[in-house]
């Protein structure tokens, strides 16, 4: 069962429950901020459960 939020050019978050092998829970988001006119922050956060067997 896939999530997406999006909201351009701010951020992209995902996640996924269920069957993502290896995964059976797998979360991540990017975050772009501008710090000038030349240069941005782009910040990466995810995480992930194994499946237990």
């Amino acid at each position: 069962m896939p999530c997406v939020s999006y909201d351009p050019p701010r951020i992209a978050a995902a996640t996924m429950i269920g069957n993502a092998f290896p995964f059976s829970h797998w979360t991540a988001s990017m975050k772009h901020t501008p710090v000038d006119a030349r240069r941005s922050v782009l910040i990466y956060i995810y995480t992930s459960m194994p499946v237990r067997r």
